[in-house]
């Protein structure tokens, strides 16, 4: 498909939706603006109830492919890393197994990866958690962002020292940053300016086809996303799950 782009000259993309999202705009804004400096690290953990949909469901299609449930997760981590670390390697994995479905060999994922100025992401999964919540940590040498994507806050914090008055303060601020947060995203949707991460992302599918500008996501990105979250899930599958299961 890549190749034929290319070839005809035709617009293709891939929905990394996540990236398009109220909060991550917000999130990539502040890293384009500097507020951190240099990226030290970021993690991304993902909460999910032994309720949710797909894992529950031994016939969902999803525990048909490699690492099944983690196959199907993988891939939103993956490309909001590389949006913020750019090529990364897996270093690290490790799964375990708290709950009782038997067709999820594993219901816990960490993932250790590292690009080559030595940044370094961690990706937790859980199927055990007492409720669903994405949350996103960068931590850079200048200062910290907490995004949560499930409840669009976003939370910045700068050096402080460990001392009443100024613990204090840093409190305070992230009081209003949670205050900022709602009413950001209150304001967008009162103003009908809020629009679900896949809405905003087709709108900016369909300006590089009007414009005749670079698509929101590039086939090649698209491409290496796909590569890097198949290798890592074929790694895990063989670890940790049969061969029966999605042909590993």
């Amino acid at each position: 498909m890549v190749e034929l782009t290319n070839r005809y000259g035709v617009k293709l993309t891939v929905a990394h939706s996540w990236l398009f999202s109220h909060i991550m705009k917000r999130v990539m804004k502040s890293l384009r603006n500097g507020f951190i400096g240099e990226i030290a690290s970021v993690e991304m953990v993902m909460l999910h109830t032994k309720e949710d949909s797909m894992a529950s469901n031994p016939s969902h299609w999803c525990h048909k492919i490699p690492a099944g449930r983690f196959g199907e997760n993988l891939p939103h981590p993956i490309y909001i890393t590389r949006a913020i670390l750019g090529d990364v390697e897996v270093k690290y994995f490790h799964g375990s197994k708290l709950g009782k479905y038997e067709w999820m060999p594993i219901d816990e994922l960490r993932v250790l990866l590292e690009n080559r100025r030595g940044q370094t992401a961690t990706i937790y999964v859980s199927f055990n958690a007492p409720r669903p919540e994405t949350t996103l940590n960068i931590v850079g040498k200048e200062g910290i962002i907490h995004a949560n994507l499930s409840n669009n806050t976003l939370i910045k914090k700068r050096y402080r020292e460990i001392n009443l008055a100024q613990v204090t303060m840093d409190n305070i601020k992230t009081i209003l940053d949670i205050i900022t947060s709602l009413v950001n995203i209150a304001s967008a949707i009162l103003t009908r300016r809020y629009k679900g991460m896949h809405t905003e992302f087709m709108k900016e599918f369909a300006k590089s086809i009007l414009n005749n500008s670079e698509p929101p996501v590039t086939a090649e990105e698209a491409l290496k996303v796909v590569k890097l979250c198949q290798g890592l899930c074929q790694k895990i599958h063989n670890s940790y799950f049969s061969e029966e299961v999605g042909g590993g």
